[in-house]
């Protein structure tokens, strides 16, 4: 039997879509986005599980740093970027909650970090749903805008697709830690 990506991905692409989203997978949900159309996707349920999963998948990192603090302090790695993302927890606080997902290289750590820090679980909380939302919208909104161009004029366009998937986000994320760099 040979594999077939697109019956794999309408049997599981919900699923999918919902643990990408918790490792914050841009890829992943622009392109599932982008095939919506295509694939019989309704885009509210792309919207509402991303969300899902990125929430989920950000206070699952928060809660193993509120609660391995000392254990994984021991690490190296954990030191040299405590010292960078503390800074830019102290100066940004609920804004670096939000806007943290989208910059390359520390999204997946500084869930972990925050949890080393003095943020209330509630404050957490809900800054990450607003943070959550904002990723998983932005997220859906470039590949249905991306779908609306490909199809409008081939669907040969979507492998142009799928090169911005991984090109958008690792602009957004350089520019937004441009930004805070520069501050």
């Amino acid at each position: 039997m040979i594999f077939n990506a697109y019956d794999f991905t309408l049997k599981w692409g919900y699923w999918g879509l919902t643990l990408a989203s918790a490792i914050k997978s841009e890829a992943v949900v622009i392109c599932i986005s982008s095939l919506s159309k295509e694939m019989n996707f309704n885009l509210f349920y792309i919207l509402i599980l991303s969300l899902i999963g990125s929430f989920i998948g950000t206070v699952f990192l928060f809660l193993i740093g509120r609660g391995f603090k000392q254990r994984l302090l021991k690490f190296n790695f954990f030191q040299k970027k405590v010292e960078y993302l503390n800074s830019k927890i102290d100066n940004y606080g609920s804004y670096f909650i939000i806007f943290f997902r989208f910059i390359y290289g520390i999204k997946l750590i500084s869930p972990i970090i925050l949890g080393f820090s003095k943020i209330s679980m509630k404050t957490f909380f809900l800054f990450n749903l607003l943070g959550s939302f904002l990723w998983s919208f932005l997220m859906v909104l470039i590949g249905w805008c991306l779908s609306l161009f490909c199809f409008a004029f081939s669907f040969k366009l979507l492998i142009f697709v799928y090169f911005l998937t991984i090109i958008i986000p690792f602009l957004i994320g350089f520019f937004i830690k441009l930004f805070f760099k520069g501050s």
